[in-house]
């Protein structure tokens, strides 16, 4: 599956994660997030924790602290939609009928307006991954491939730059 990674920020501009040379960002920061996120709530398999003990020794065992705005401001789906919009949401996405009751739709939609955080510690905790990842001499696995998952985090933070350099002071990633 083909993913693509946006930045919406408190300017009500949306922009896909690219790179300087326009590269795009998906399939490598999406392999990377879960596993990350896993790690930082203690929820990773022993040998998968071992690779990410790594690179938390690279960034002064900071690795969770650091990335905390940036996989708090995650969320995945077309969720622009306001609580009372319920019903509108179904006609638009009837696959949800039989998995998702007005209250959980509600709650969907309060959880993703608290997932704005600072730009600043996002692009912060983003960079300090990318030079963890760069000094760190990390093997290969299923959620990390050297070239491609530096070169998208890079244009992950290329991005976070741009909307920061329009002023945004909040931003939240989406996950199409």
């Amino acid at each position: 599956m083909f993913w693509t990674i946006s930045i919406e920020s408190d300017l009500k501009e949306n922009l896909r994660v690219r790179g300087q040379d326009g590269h795009s960002g998906g399939e490598a920061l999406v392999d990377f997030f879960n596993p990350l996120d896993l790690y930082c709530k203690g929820n990773l398999e022993l040998e998968d924790t071992v690779w990410f003990e790594k690179l938390d020794s690279h960034m002064n065992n900071k690795l969770c602290e650091y990335t905390n705005s940036f996989r708090e401001s995650i969320y995945a789906g077309d969720w622009n939609y306001e609580e009372d919009e319920y019903n509108f949401f179904m006609q638009r996405n009837p696959e949800y009928i039989p998995i998702m009751n007005e209250a959980s739709f509600r709650q969907t939609i309060i959880d993703i307006k608290q997932k704005w955080r600072n730009i600043q510690s996002v692009m912060n905790g983003v960079a300090k991954l990318v030079d963890g990842m760069k000094n760190g001499e990390l093997e290969s696995t299923y959620w990390y491939e050297p070239n491609a998952s530096i070169r998208e985090f890079e244009a992950l933070y290329y991005t976070l730059f741009l909307h920061s350099e329009r002023g945004a002071e909040t931003v939240r990633i989406r996950i199409e």
